[in-house]
C-alpha cells in the first residue's frame, strides 16, 4: 500500500479508503433494514454475512468506483 501512486499510504487506507468502522456500521445498518427494501448490493452482502462469506470485502485487491 506504502507504494501505490498517490503516496498517501497504509494509515491512509484504512483510515479513509476502507475505514473498518464503515463496514461495521453497513453490516448494522443491514441489520435494521427490512430484507424487503433492500436493494440489489444489499442483497448479496447480506446473503454473503448470512453464509459466513467474506468475499464481498475488498481483500487483497483494488477497487475503484467513479
Amino acid at each position: 500500500m506504502d507504494k501505490r501512486a498517490d503516496k498517501k499510504g497504509f494509515n491512509y487506507h484504512v483510515k479513509v479508503e476502507h475505514n473498518m468502522w464503515n463496514y461495521v456500521f453497513y453490516i448494522s445498518f443491514l441489520m435494521d433494514k427490512t430484507k424487503s427494501d433492500y436493494l440489489g448490493f444489499e442483497t448479496y452482502v447480506a446473503d454473503k454475512l448470512e453464509a459466513d462469506d467474506i468475499s464481498w470485502f475488498p481483500l487483497h485487491r483494488f477497487a475503484f468506483f467513479f
